[in-house]
């Protein structure tokens, strides 16, 4: 994953949470921004996709946060509740580095499959106000 793309995962997961300080406000935040991006992109690359990188996306990023592993293994999408019940439960900080780390391997993943630039812009799309479309 490039600086850009993770550059812009902090700026739009901090737009999302809204100032929010609490595990709870940036579990929500993030759900948000995952469910903004997935339905957006599975204009692109269809449910399907976006259930495989979402799938290894929480994969990839509960060996840093093996406390996601609760929400279970049976998750159907990033959005799903038990995700966000478990990111609830962590002190705001740990939520936060969990929360960033796996909306950046979902857009790393992303970029893998589709290209940085064309992730970029279609993340630009959902957020023109934070990403603008010329941003790489």
């Amino acid at each position: 994953m490039t600086p850009a793309i993770t550059h812009a995962v902090r700026c739009v997961l901090a737009h999302e949470i809204g100032g929010g300080t609490s595990s709870k406000q940036v579990a929500a935040g993030a759900a948000q921004a995952c469910a903004k991006i997935s339905r957006h992109l599975s204009k692109v690359i269809g449910d399907a996709g976006i259930r495989m990188l979402t799938d290894r996306s929480v994969t990839l990023t509960t060996a840093k946060f093996p406390w996601l592993a609760s929400a279970g293994t049976e998750l159907t999408d990033l959005m799903g509740p038990p995700l966000w019940a478990s990111m609830e439960k962590q002190d705001a900080a740990i939520a936060i580095d969990a929360a960033e780390l796996l909306l950046a391997t979902l857009t790393g993943l992303l970029g893998r499959f589709i290209g940085d630039g064309l992730t970029t812009r279609l993340l630009s799309e959902i957020w023109p106000h934070i990403l603008p479309s010329n941003a790489s």
